[in-house]
């Protein structure tokens, strides 16, 4: 995978799951067979449970800039799985950090924003705004590569 599958996999994520401010994505159980609702949290019996159930409300929630990054190298907004090995997931957040840096420098980021999560939740970020950031990072626009 590389910096490019990863930005125009993840502008497709956007588009299809939609944009997220304010967290990796949005939590949403309403479209689970099992609704996190539905559960007292003393009947979850392990973190393992639970998290598998977040990771079901996360699968196509609508996700911010690094939610779509992660999903697009990942499968899960929230990041690297913990079905790699170390070293392929070392290999991976090099990939991402390589897009996210492309992401950055695309967006126009300025000096008194910090990251790409503080942009992305800014109240004057708009969904055009990062769609049309990922179109230009995975374009090579504004950026060094």
């Amino acid at each position: 995978m590389t910096p490019d599958d990863i930005l125009d996999k993840a502008l497709h994520i956007l588009e299809r799951d939609g944009w997220h401010q304010g967290g990796l994505a949005e939590y949403d159980t309403s479209n689970l067979d099992l609704n996190l609702d539905d559960y007292d949290p003393g009947e979850i019996d392990d973190e393992e449970e639970m998290d598998y159930l977040h990771w079901q409300s996360m699968r196509n929630a609508p996700v911010c800039a690094v939610g779509a990054l992660n999903r697009a190298a990942t499968g899960e907004a929230n990041g690297i799985s913990r079905l790699l090995t170390f070293d392929e997931a070392e290999v991976l957040r090099g990939v991402i950090a390589q897009a996210s840096r492309r992401l950055y420098e695309a967006a126009g980021i300025d000096s008194g924003v910090s990251s790409i999560p503080e942009w992305n939740d800014s109240k004057d970020t708009t969904k055009e705004d990062v769609i049309l950031a990922f179109k230009r990072a995975w374009h090579g626009e504004g950026t060094g590569a």
